[in-house]
């Protein structure tokens, strides 16, 4: 198992704002949505009573209805962070660091599954203002005895429960903060902020390493598997990544540029993934390059 532990041996010790303010900025995702479910206190203490237990120990969840639109919907948020994450690197709880090149690249891909998102959120919409107009029919029917009406919003308000936002920021400089306070608390505070800034920077560069590593790995290790199954995805994911590493590496670091050159290659350079299957000595071949890709990555994860 691939150790995670921290060392920067290989990364700059330092760096300043100015470094990425024009290379990068940071990216936050917001996804809203109704998720139609409530806590019954009633349907817990009846539970709590049944089996005999303290009803302050547990809880009880009620989903309020049933739709397919509604699980589009939340398919949707889940891979709209999916891709913020592709083409961010980790920089705070929430936020990720964006190079500038793969802006454009990120806003297309989230715009084109906002649309989807759009189009779920519009079908479940009508879908509630039927059953509302129904008497929420089929929503009483499926709850029987749990079922409140209290719990149901009007449709008016469903729609605006729902929605996909992206903020981006620029990258602070703690020296341009400003706040009336004494000169000693100022000075600690910058001092804090320039070592949150370097302990996030530091993180971040370690991530597309850390990401091709990971991939090379899968790879390897369905290679050396010689009854293992797999797919044209098992290099074309290696590819799919490696067109965006060169961004992602925002100091331009030799060697990391070094072992994207060679994965490119070695690896993507892989067109004949039938032979790949079938030729044993083929795969042993490649397996054989990518280990050394692996050892390479060493000082960078381990």
């Amino acid at each position: 198992m691939m150790s995670t532990t921290r060392n920067r041996t290989n990364a700059p010790k330092t760096a300043t704002p100015g470094d990425l303010s024009t290379k990068a900025m940071l990216v936050r995702l917001r996804v809203h949505r109704w998720g139609a479910k409530v806590n019954d206190p009633d349907a817990a203490n009846l539970v709590a009573t049944t089996k005999h237990s303290d009803p302050e120990l547990g809880k009880y969840t009620k989903l309020l209805l049933q739709s397919d639109a509604l699980a589009n919907i939340r398919k949707s948020g889940r891979r709209c962070r999916k891709i913020l994450k592709f083409y961010t690197m980790p920089w705070d709880e929430g936020v990720g660091l964006l190079p500038a090149e793969l802006y454009f690249k990120l806003m297309e891909e989230l715009g084109e599954e906002k649309r989807k998102c759009e189009a779920f959120i519009k079908e479940f919409v009508a879908e509630y203002k039927e059953q509302w107009n129904l008497g929420l029919k089929d929503y009483r029917t499926g709850l029987g005895d749990m079922f409140n009406a209290d719990d149901y919003p009007d449709p008016g308000r469903v729609a605006s429960k729902f929605g996909i936002y992206v903020r981006t920021y620029p990258i602070q400089d703690p020296n341009d903060f400003r706040v009336k306070m004494s000169a000693n608390v100022s000075n600690e505070l910058k001092q804090q902020m320039q070592a949150d800034f370097q302990d996030s920077f530091q993180e971040a560069l370690r991530q597309p390493i850390l990401r091709l590593f990971e991939t090379i790995t899968h790879v390897k290790e369905k290679l050396d598997d010689g009854e293992a199954i797999f797919r044209d995805s098992l290099i074309g994911n290696v590819q799919k990544l490696v067109d965006i590493l060169p961004a992602l590496n925002v100091t331009n670091d030799p060697k990391i540029a070094a072992l994207i050159k060679k994965t490119d290659k070695e690896i993507c350079g892989v067109s004949d993934t039938k032979a790949l299957r079938t030729d044993a000595k083929y795969r042993k071949e490649v397996a054989k390059s990518a280990d050394a890709i692996l050892k390479q990555m060493k000082g960078y994860v381990s």
